[in-house]
């Protein structure tokens, strides 16, 4: 799960949307290098959009999640839409990485996915701060394209 910090954005940068030949695969190989020496090994697909009831508006939403057992990461389609800048896209991904390279850690009866050494990892993303930010100032437009997604998909 992302969480939101409640500071503004202080920079802009550049919306620039994946170019068409290149894929998920591409920009986890170049995290992987840039930030784990090539060390997480996992496989990265798209998700989907999953069910949920007509016209109820969602007021949270998972863009991504890593499975330990199968290696996977999946990302949520709504990352795919041009208005969404790459180092949004980029800090999910680089988000489950962490997860893979900093396995969950159990004390007693707890679980903690994110603890200090994910926290460590996480905070090394180049755009961490202003990402977190921009999702958090941009939650309610992400999540309302779903539901205009829903009303086209059923008209």
């Amino acid at each position: 799960m992302i969480q939101f910090s409640l500071f503004k954005p202080r920079k802009t940068l550049p919306l620039t949307p994946l170019p068409a030949k290149e894929t998920l695969e591409d920009i986890f190989h170049s995290l992987n290098q840039r930030y784990f020496s090539g060390s997480v090994d996992a496989a990265i697909r798209w998700g989907r959009y999953g069910h949920r009831k007509k016209r109820v508006r969602r007021r949270t939403i998972r863009l991504g999640a890593y499975f330990f057992q199968s290696r996977v990461i999946r990302i949520h389609p709504v990352l795919a839409q041009d208005w969404i800048p790459r180092p949004v896209l980029e800090t999910v991904i680089h988000h489950e990485m962490c997860h893979a390279a900093a396995p969950t850690q159990q004390r007693g009866c707890r679980r903690r996915h994110h603890h200090e050494e994910f926290q460590r990892l996480e905070s090394n993303f180049e755009h961490h701060e202003w990402t977190q930010s921009w999702l958090k100032e941009n939650l309610g437009r992400i999540l309302d394209t779903l539901v205009s997604s829903r009303k086209r998909d059923s008209g």
